[in-house]
């Protein structure tokens, strides 16, 4: 998954999140809380989120990726290139496999 990001300084906010599965965007509401991101499908944060993402892991590392390229999203245009942010979580061990939002 990728980011479109809009405000960076809010803890909620609507985004554009990536979904490589099916190549597109879909509008989510995203929660910070806890340095854990909360994805949402609506803004009723009272149901479960549909995924998170922990931004401070203790089994690995998250590296925010800011140069994505038209290659990596190729139904992406290239004037929204520079507000994609990639988040990228790398496991210290081989068992567990890494994942991008």
């Amino acid at each position: 998954m990728t980011i479109l990001l809009q405000y960076l300084f809010l803890t909620y906010v609507w985004q554009f999140i990536f979904r490589s599965g099916k190549q597109v965007w879909e509008k989510r509401w995203v929660k910070l809380s806890d340095n854990i991101l909360h994805i949402y499908t609506s803004n009723n944060t009272d149901i479960e989120p549909v995924d998170e993402f922990d931004l401070c892991p203790n089994n690995g590392e998250v590296t925010i990726h800011s140069a994505v390229t038209a290659a990596d999203l190729t139904k992406t245009a290239s004037v929204d290139l520079p507000y994609i942010l990639r988040l990228e979580f790398e496991p210290y061990t081989t068992c567990w496999p890494g994942r991008c939002v």
